[in-house]
């Protein structure tokens, strides 16, 4: 990086470090508990693998599927506000799961939960956008990435620790990790607001609606969340089947925690001289591939190397899809086109969840259990073919684009 940790940390303008703690917080809180939800409710409930899919493809479209319209309340009433109330709804939610297990309790925990991220998920990535200089969008969103990563890699010890005693005890702890990001965020967050002259709420989605090419590329996105959102159902799923042993999910979410943390940096840094929509066919490229080679993976050894050419992937497009949002977007709308951005992982996603599970029951009983990871390569492989069409639609926006994106 060039400098120690905290001298990193300290070079970024204020707020955003705070925003970057947060975002650590609420990442343990995530992954220590959902990660486990779908172990939970296939084995300790009896839920068949469809029905935890269509539960957490309700989190998923309660959340990703209001971005839109969160995004654009952001704009108008400012970001801090809206991320202090997304947090407080998530940790509800979060410990609405260890209050119930009737599914129809369960579904509404997803729900609210979702809900909760809808209201700080674009709020917060329009306040990375909003205190950054251009030079160093880059740069923010790998640290966005690596502090996610770092929540990541402390929730496998705490997940593990508490999924033996008590699930109940496991999603409340989680839901107070998001209390206390609250309540951080109301103490120490400076007030961001994008608006001078608040602006109509039709004005701010006709701006979104307009930018053809922005919506292309959020349409190409949902190839990629179809890919990346395995890692909340199947590939758990899959792990457990090779090994025989739930804990096996903590040590892969280890594993892929430390590979972020380690190699995020070097690779965006690694990546910065080349084209945004460039990163973006490697980065799918290997995803797509990483989920293939996961399929046929009958031991631990071929399952890791799969697993990391899948996280390399997820390295390299994230932060060049979050760039790539920022660069087109209209500053007095960040949080509008942030939402609208989401909604790819609210179809990408939310379809991902759904019908992941049942591939995956589905292929097992065809005799061909990499069915789930096959379809998700074949998703990867015309999210690559796309990335021309979006090249063509780009060249519209001027010799900037050009340079910069294509």
């Amino acid at each position: 990086m060039g400098l120690k940790p905290l001298s990193w940390i300290r070079s970024f303008p204020q707020g955003i470090p705070l925003t970057l703690v947060n975002i650590l917080l609420m990442s343990l809180g995530f992954y220590a508990l959902i990660p486990y939800l779908s172990y939970y409710l296939t084995h300790s409930l009896g839920w068949t693998a469809f029905l935890a899919g269509v539960l957490l493809m309700t989190r998923q479209l309660s959340q990703q599927g209001l971005t839109f319209l969160t995004g654009m309340v952001g704009d108008r009433l400012g970001y801090k506000r809206l991320m202090v109330w997304g947090m407080v709804v998530r940790g509800i939610g979060f410990a609405m799961f260890g209050l119930t297990d009737h599914p129809i309790g369960l579904i509404a925990a997803a729900a609210v939960s979702g809900f909760g991220g809808a209201m700080f998920e674009p709020t917060r990535d329009a306040v990375l956008t909003a205190l950054s200089e251009p030079a160093d969008l880059s740069r923010v969103y790998a640290a966005r990435k690596v502090f996610a990563q770092a929540g990541l890699a402390l929730s496998a010890p705490l997940s593990a620790l508490l999924i033996n005693l008590d699930f109940r005890l496991l999603s409340f702890a989680c839901g107070l990790l998001f209390f206390g990001a609250a309540l951080l965020t109301q103490i120490r967050m400076p007030s961001v607001y994008a608006q001078s002259k608040p602006l109509p709420f039709l004005s701010m989605w006709r701006i979104v609606l307009r930018d053809k090419p922005f919506l292309l590329f959020v349409l190409l996105m949902c190839g990629h969340y179809f890919m990346s959102m395995q890692s909340f159902l199947t590939i758990p799923m899959q792990v457990i089947a090779i090994t025989g042993d739930v804990r096996a999910v903590s040590l892969v979410n280890l594993i892929m925690a430390c590979l972020i943390m380690l190699l995020q940096v070097p690779v965006n840094r690694r990546l910065r001289g080349v084209e945004l929509l460039t990163q973006m066919r490697i980065g799918l490229a290997c995803t797509a591939s990483g989920l293939v080679v996961l399929g046929f993976a009958h031991g631990l050894p071929l399952f890791l190397v799969g697993f990391l050419i899948f996280s390399l992937g997820t390295m390299i497009v994230e932060p060049a899809s979050s760039e790539l949002t920022a660069r087109l977007a209209d500053q007095e709308v960040y949080g509008t086109y942030f939402g609208v951005a989401s909604v790819a992982m609210a179809l990408g996603g939310g379809f991902s969840q759904g019908a992941g599970g049942w591939l995956f029951q589905t292929g097992g009983d065809l005799g061909f259990p990499m069915l789930v990871f096959v379809c998700g390569g074949g998703a990867g492989l015309l999210a690559i073919l796309g990335i021309g069409l979006l090249a063509r639609n780009l060249q519209s926006r001027g010799s900037f684009f050009e340079h910069s994106l294509l």
